[in-house]
């Protein structure tokens, strides 16, 4: 078995639309002056989804421990039936390791780095690795689904990665 290098590339809307949304001010459909003027509101960042009867939608705070570079990564895991996002609720960044919804193809997995400011939403059967805070301890509020059937399958790598900058 081999260990192959990812180098980890900056999160941009274009290069993550094959696996779902950056979320944040600038991928907003629309803004609106609310509260008599006093909050901008962003319409839209991203598409929920939610594709399978027996789910309701959830939201949760994840803690995610700090991981340093570099990362190996041996494992990825999709969520069939709906989407799942990502918004820090401080500045730090994370690190986003993805492959296309489908059948988990592994020269196409792809690494990112979020700026300040960037949260993420996985288009359903979207393959990624589980979150991870980039050097520090950080909280993100999360929104997904719980309920039945599972929603959650994971596939080992033939070729494990390491992730490096």
């Amino acid at each position: 078995m081999t260990t192959k290098m990812l180098q980890l590339t900056p999160l941009t809307a274009p290069a993550f639309q094959p696996f779902g949304d950056v979320i944040s001010v600038e991928t907003s459909q629309s803004v609106e002056l609310i509260n008599r003027g006093h909050t901008q509101r962003f319409n839209q960042p991203t598409e929920l989804a939610l594709t399978q009867p027996g789910f309701v939608p959830a939201l949760s705070i994840f803690r995610s421990e700090g991981w340093q570079l570099p990362v190996p990564i041996t494992a990825l895991e999709r969520h069939p039936h709906s989407s799942q996002s990502f918004i820090p609720l401080g500045n730090t960044p994370f690190i986003i390791v993805v492959a296309p919804p489908g059948e988990l193809v592994e020269s196409e997995i792809r690494a990112f780095m979020s700026s300040p400011g960037q949260g993420i939403n996985y288009r359903p059967g979207t393959w990624h690795h589980f979150h991870m805070a980039h050097q520090q301890q950080a909280d993100f509020l999360v929104i997904d689904v719980v309920g039945e059937p599972a929603n959650c399958d994971e596939a080992q790598l033939l070729d494990p990665i390491t992730l490096c900058h």
